[in-house]
């Protein structure tokens, strides 16, 4: 059984301003391009192979450059989620609403997808 993976919020000094910098620039053709929030880091529980960093960069593209593919229905921006566990995600929630293996990499695949080994980034 997998165990469940203690979930912080990092975003240094900035908090929620961070986190609600989300909004609309011009690319230098002209066209309308996302500023996205940098990635957020989540620490791991004690028998959690390493944190997990998610990267809005990697993700966003994928759901067609829309904040509201994820924003607030799976993941609140103003109550971020403390604890997640691997039960949840195979449940379909949090991140196993993509992550089911079918639209995306299935959360039982190779740990080291999302657990970054070590510590590092």
């Amino acid at each position: 059984m997998k165990a469940s993976i203690q979930l912080w919020r990092i975003v240094g000094g900035a908090g929620l301003g961070a986190a609600l910098a989300v909004g609309m620039a011009v690319a230098n053709d002209g066209t309308p391009a996302l500023r996205l929030p940098p990635d957020v880091t989540y620490g791991s529980a004690a028998n959690s192979p390493g944190p997990v960093i998610f990267s809005h960069t990697n993700h966003v593209p994928l759901r067609d450059n829309r904040c509201v593919a994820c924003h607030p229905q799976t993941f609140s921006i103003l109550q971020p989620t403390g604890t997640i566990t691997h039960e949840e995600m195979n449940a379909g929630k949090q991140c196993g609403t993509c992550h089911d293996g079918t639209q995306a990499s299935g959360v039982q695949d190779a740990c080291d997808h999302c657990h970054h080994m070590g510590g590092g980034s």
